[in-house]
């Protein structure tokens, strides 16, 4: 991206008003993590999740440390190599790892295209809002394939999409397919209506009457791993995306009681497992965390699952340890620049 004055005073804007990361262009003034974006990209974005791999990541940070800055700028260096993203912020109030429902409704909520370096630049001036979610991607995917099927013949395009839409199948969760072909032909013939029912279908909210009759089910908490798989599915397959990066961010902790915190932990292993057995392909994922040893602290038997999944520390000799302890990284800087 090429600086102008106005365009780096946009980037720094956030950084001087409220100490917190901007949105964009943090490659601009970041030090610090190069070494390991290098790794992760070379290792994971141009290979394993290429290649229909999946993986985790368990990112640990004290304030101030640059968790959100680093997955700020990972997810700048995931879209250069043609990956969608989804940032999710943990919140009592929105989206709780222990509601595996809310977790993928936010997933489509927060999910977000590859953007170019004139898109940044019309955001970062104010020219263009930030606009995300799987409707909004779809849409856009949508339109590009009409422009393609009516330059081949525009007299035939509208009954080709039709067929081309019944070719959007053998997705993991039957229901979610059947869901993309609805909204797709309801694009196609203008059905605005149909369209934004399938929207409230997909935040979660079901309505008998009419989902029902579009032969849609209710989903819940149980259904979620197949959904986000039938998601990297439609991402990958049809819009022809390299992959999906997904960061989990718990920007502060939260309390949660016994029994929810149980299910949290579950959730997260179950994530971790199912990375590992590569039942999640073309997905990586983030869990970003202020706190590994509170957030570790509980004993248990889910407790002990996952503290023997993660007791492994990522480091450049070893790349695909899943622990990425922030804090460790910039200490061990520290101390090659006093031995240097």
């Amino acid at each position: 991206m090429k600086l102008t004055p106005e365009i780096a005073k946009m980037i720094l804007k956030p950084i001087c008003e409220s100490g917190t990361p901007p949105l964009y262009g943090l490659e601009h003034f970041s030090v610090g993590f190069e070494n390991v974006f290098e790794t992760l990209e070379a290792s994971y974005l141009k290979d394993i999740i290429k290649n229909n791999g999946a993986s985790f990541k368990f990112i640990s940070a004290a304030f101030g440390n640059g968790k959100t800055h680093f997955t700020y700028q990972f997810r700048e260096i995931a879209w250069k190599n043609n990956y969608a993203t989804s940032y999710v912020l943990l919140s009592p109030a929105e989206t709780q790892f222990h509601k595996l429902l809310s977790v993928f409704v936010a997933i489509c909520q927060k999910l977000e295209k590859p953007l170019d370096e004139s898109e940044v630049v019309e955001i970062l001036d104010g020219k263009k809002r930030v606009q995300t979610g799987l409707m909004y991607v779809f849409k856009s995917w949508f339109q590009k394939k009409k422009a393609e099927f009516e330059k081949v013949d525009s007299s035939t395009a509208q009954e080709k999409l039709l067929e081309f839409a019944g070719t959007l199948t053998d997705f993991d969760n039957i229901y979610f397919g059947r869901a993309m072909r609805i909204l797709f032909t309801s694009l196609l013939e203008k059905d605005l209506e149909k369209a934004e029912e399938i929207k409230v279908w997909l935040d979660g909210n079901y309505d008998n009457s009419t989902h029902k009759k579009l032969g849609l089910k209710k989903i819940e908490d149980k259904d979620a791993f197949s959904l986000i798989k039938s998601l990297a599915s439609l991402l990958i397959d049809q819009m022809g995306y390299s992959g999906l990066v997904i960061f989990f961010d718990e920007g502060e902790r939260h309390a949660l009681t016994t029994k929810n915190k149980d299910i949290q932990i579950s959730n997260l292993r179950q994530v971790i497992d199912k990375c590992g057995d590569m039942s999640l392909p073309g997905i990586m994922f983030f869990y970003t965390v202020p706190d590994e040893n509170e957030f570790l602290q509980p004993s248990g038997h889910a407790y002990d699952a996952i503290k023997q999944r993660l007791q492994k520390h990522f480091t450049q000799e070893t790349p695909l340890f899943p622990n990425i302890s922030l804090d460790r990284i910039l200490s061990n800087d520290e101390q090659e620049i006093k031995h240097n």
